[in-house]
């Protein structure tokens, strides 16, 4: 073989008449067109695997235009009467908005923080999801979701959370779809509804009221920023649990917002200065009514079953927000003035500080770059334990001030942790006590008797206590003795103290207070029907969920009188009977052993007319009626308010009130007193609305109908206390009337009423449309018709004109005298205190109101010697019906046929003679009108008033 001729066969590098630079490029170009060749061949693959992938997932795919009929799963709400947001129940809150009602700046907030291309790209950013499939090769951690909107609204409605390719490939496919589906607004609008925001918010409504107590369009610019960054990650970026991620976040988004020009500069740099305003609101409401609302719930858990809590349905209840906020307000206040009174036990926790720290001076906190990746739940929680626990030890990191000796610096989350941890309550607020500045002595060397010391209350907010507010905190020891007045503002707080104030009259001034330890129940009726007007069932609901207004049975003491009275008026006795008011003891096997009541007073009046034995509220006096009257016929009687067993024991004691009873079922009998002497029960739902507005149920219940007849009712006497926003189509199907028999007034109704053709239009607004599109083919929507019927009578009604004639005098000149502030002269009640002052009452009523207050511990500890009935529950009572009664004119009752006014001789109950001294008027029943003069000796024969040793012996009964 020549030279020239070469080897097909023979390597590259040993052909002849290549170089090494040829060599290099030969191998270039065959690797490379192998290179191509792979790629293509993976190309081929990859196309062919995503149509195969596309083919076999994309008829599973769900159909997107459902999107445009989606009806959100709601919560159970709870409305007053007069449509004020009551509370909320279920895992999911949600206030779903229409587009329009969203503020632009909120939709910009959201789209700065998730997905600003939002508006260009078709459903799926390309630009984003290479991003994060670069950033997963090169760091094998899933740093970059690459998630749009639009897909995160595929995934909510229509995926799982699960982290896998198959599920993120029918995410992309559902967001191309939604996007040729539905407009950008619609995405945005199903978006903002939709997105879980933390502490159980849904929706952008919904996270605005928690976290803040507003509507959506009251958030500021540097609020709708921290809400925009909570998507991200809601457990480590809530601003409750972790202030520092969740401030973090809040400026990345509004530096996005700044970049994509959303907001100017000075907007933008203003805002990072803002504080965290954030405050966590189980239920952020214009109206404290959490009792009351838990009465509703329980009542509806087994009529609605599962449905209940997502089901979207509306209740509308019996109160009314002005009374409810009122009586609550009155509550808390009788319970602080009570608590004041009886001495301040302290600061709740305490700083541990360097022996020269003379004040305390919060800073904001230095917030180190925070990774952006999640945190997990377990880290957060562990995080915020260790946090708790140094909170309760009192060790938080504290700083000297570089600036000022003396003072250290706390930064502004821990003192913020601090203050949360110790709960939110309405009407009180956690702070931490900064400095105490005491006023200088006067010129002659005096004690400065004042001072103000300075607060801290979390979240970027001071204030003041001016001396004036904190000098009534006597040092607590027991319920009847304080320690020493003080003298300066150092002698109540001092600088680390962590207390509890209230807000006072001038704005950055507050008030010291503490958690009472004492508790109280209000509740107020609608006499006429029984219909719940207001409800207080403790100090706060979110401190203890125990509702004393339905649960508490307690001894209602004096309380209870009136109903034995009322018997004895039955029975033949007159507001002049003559009771004999002195010792006794009571010899009853079912009392074990001889009992001596007494008087509150401990002094004793010898003889005594009936009314005044009830208006100055005798033990004794009516011990002996209920002896004379005989516990029978009491018993007999007093059951007819519907009082139970327990509440009535079969034994003298009766008289004094020592049943047990809930302050519910007291007032209910006043309701009875109020009403002319018919029989009601409590209801506190007046109407249950599903979410398409229907409405599914109502209550039915027994009204007061003064001008029936067996034959004739008037619809307007049904109707005027069931009002309904929405007019029925049928309203001569409105309301049916079923009457009971009224045995005491003699009067048989005994055939069923219809309330005829035309029923004014407020009853007929009790349901909604009759004729409702139907729900199924088959079946029609009907809605339920509500049954009143006539309350049957239980008092004859001149036994109740006297026995209110003689409560109203309780009110002019007896235990309730103080309540003659309000003004009226239509006011009716009664105070009741138990044995060692362990339960405080009053009941009080007109025509339009019933109400019973309630005071009292509850592990029955004594509330203390001087806090009876009048002195502790009264001025509750008075506070609440101020604002009840605002608006009512008074009305005044008028005296019933067989009813006439008499003079009689005030000692001794009978007709004026020449021998009378004294006299008064006094109302009788025309057959109960006495007979007899007065004698001439009654005068020499009986003790003097206010004697504590009554003429005759001691009686044995």
């Amino acid at each position: 073989m020549s030279s020239s001729e070469q080897d097909p066969q023979a390597p590259i590098d040993t052909q002849v008449g290549l170089n090494n630079q040829d060599l290099r490029a030969e191998l270039h170009r065959r690797w490379l067109k192998r290179g191509l060749l792979g790629l293509a061949a993976l190309t081929i693959v990859g196309v062919i695997g995503v149509l195969g992938l596309y083919f076999y997932i994309a008829p599973q795919l769900p159909m997107v235009d459902q999107l445009n009929q989606v009806q959100f799963q709601q919560p159970l709400r709870i409305y007053t009467q007069d449509n004020e947001l009551i509370s909320e129940y279920g895992d999911k809150r949600r206030i779903p908005l229409a587009g329009e009602q969203i503020p632009v700046l909120v939709k910009n907030a959201f789209i700065a923080a998730e997905d600003d291309r939002f508006y260009k790209h078709p459903g799926v950013d390309y630009q984003g999801l290479l991003r994060a499939v670069l950033s997963f090769a090169v760091t094998g951690e899933k740093k970059q979701g690459g998630s749009t909107i639009t897909m995160q609204v595929a995934r909510n409605f229509f995926l799982t959370n699960e982290k896998s390719f198959i599920r993120k490939f029918r995410e992309i496919l559902l967001a191309l779809r939604i996007n040729k589906e539905l407009s950008k607004d619609k995405v945005l609008e199903l978006y903002l509804n939709k997105i879980y925001l933390g502490k159980r918010a849904y929706g952008v409504a919904a996270a605005a009221q928690i976290y803040y107590g507003k509507k959506i369009d009251e958030l500021t610019l540097p609020e709708i920023a921290l809400v925009a960054g909570l998507p991200k990650a809601p457990s480590s970026y809530n601003p409750i649990i972790n202030p520092a991620r969740a401030l973090q976040r809040r400026n990345y988004v509004l530096r996005r917002m700044w970049q994509l020009d959303m907001i100017n500069e000075e907007d933008y740099k203003n805002s990072l200065q803002a504080p965290l305003t954030v405050i966590e609101n189980e239920m952020a409401t214009d109206v404290d009514a959490q009792y009351a609302a838990e009465m509703v719930r329980a009542e509806l858990v087994e009529r609605l079953g599962d449905t209940l809590y997502t089901g979207g349905y509306k209740v509308y209840t019996t109160l009314d927000s002005k009374m409810q906020n009122a009586a609550t307000e009155a509550l808390r206040a009788g319970l602080f003035a009570y608590d004041e009174r009886h001495g301040y036990r302290g600061a709740f926790n305490k700083l541990i500080l360097p022996a020269n720290a003379q004040a305390l001076k919060v800073v904001p906190a230095v917030i180190e770059a925070l990774p952006e990746e999640d945190v997990s739940v377990e880290e957060v929680e562990a995080e915020n334990a260790n946090k708790r626990d140094l909170i309760n030890r009192g060790v938080l990191s504290l700083t000297p001030d570089p600036q000022q000796a003396n003072v250290f610096t706390i930064a502004d989350h821990d003192a913020d942790q601090a203050l949360f941890a110790a709960g939110q309550f309405r009407g009180l607020r956690p702070a931490l006590v900064l400095a105490v500045l005491e006023d200088k002595p006067t010129v002659d060397k005096k004690i400065a008797t004042s001072g103000r010391a300075y607060l801290y209350l979390g979240r970027g907010q001071y204030g003041s206590l001016p001396w004036e507010q904190a000098k009534w905190a006597r040092k607590f020891i027991n319920v009847d003795s304080l320690g020493e007045s003080l003298k300066t503002i150092h002698s109540a707080v001092a600088v680390g103290h962590f207390v509890w104030v209230r807000p006072t009259a001038i704005p950055e001034e507050w008030r010291l207070s503490q958690m009472p330890m004492v508790e109280g129940a209000l509740v107020s009726l609608n006499p006429d029907n029984g219909a719940v007007l207001s409800v207080a069932g403790g100090f706060d609901y979110f401190r203890s969920k125990f509702n004393r207004a339905l649960q508490a049975e307690r001894q209602p003491g004096s309380n209870f009188k009136p109903f034995v009275y009322a018997a004895a008026l039955a029975n033949g006795y007159t507001p002049a009977s003559i009771i004999l008011d002195a010792p006794l003891v009571i010899d009853d096997p079912t009392l074990e052993g001889k009992w001596r009541p007494e008087n509150y007073s401990g002094e004793f009046y010898g003889p005594m007319r009936l009314r005044e034995g009830l208006v100055k509220s005798r033990n004794l006096v009516s011990i002996r009626l209920l002896n004379q009257l005989g516990i029978g016929k009491a018993l007999e009687y007093v059951k007819r308010f519907g009082f139970k067993d327990k509440t009535v024991p079969r034994n003298l004691s009766l008289a004094l009130g020592t049943g047990t009873i809930t302050p519910m079922e007291l007032a209910t009998g006043y309701a009875a007193l109020a009403n002319g002497g018919y029989k009601i029960s409590p209801w506190i739902i007046d109407r249950v609305e599903d979410e398409q507005g229907r409405v599914i149920l109502v209550t039915d219940y027994a009204q007061v109908c003064r001008d029936c007849t067996e034959t004739k009712m008037l619809p307007e006497q049904l109707a005027k206390n069931t009002e309904h926003e929405k007019p029925a189509q049928s309203p001569e199907e409105a309301v049916v009337a079923t009457p009971l028999d009224d045995n005491q007034s003699g009067v048989q109704l005994n055939t069923a009423l219809m309330v005829q053709n035309k029923v004014r239009e407020d009853a007929a607004s009790l349901l909604s449309d009759m004729d409702v599109a139907a729900q199924t083919e088959n079946e029609k929507y009907v809605a339920p018709v509500r049954k009143i019927k006539i309350a049957k009578r239980i008092m004859e009604k001149r036994d109740n004109y006297l026995i209110t004639h003689i409560l109203q005098d309780v009110i002019r000149r007896g235990t309730a005298a103080r309540a003659r502030e309000l003004g009226r002269n239509d006011l009716a009640g009664k105070t009741g205190t138990t044995n060692d002052q362990r339960d405080a009452w009053f009941s009080g009523y007109n025509q339009d109101i019933a109400a019973t207050v309630w005071i009292g511990y509850d592990n029955h500890d004594p509330l203390g010697a001087v806090e009876a009935g009048s002195h502790a529950a009264l001025p509750v009572w008075i506070d609440y019906m101020r604002v009840a009664l605002k608006d009512k004119p008074e009305r005044s009752r008028a005296q019933p046929t067989g009813i006439v006014n008499i003079r009689v001789d005030a000692k001794t109950g009978l007709l004026v003679s020449p021998y009378s001294t004294e006299t008064i008027f006094e109302l009788f029943k025309e057959e109960d009108v006495p007979t007899e003069e007065s004698p001439a000796s009654t005068a020499d024969d009986e003790s003097p008033a206010g004697s504590t040793r009554p003429v005759g012996a001691t009686e044995l009964f």
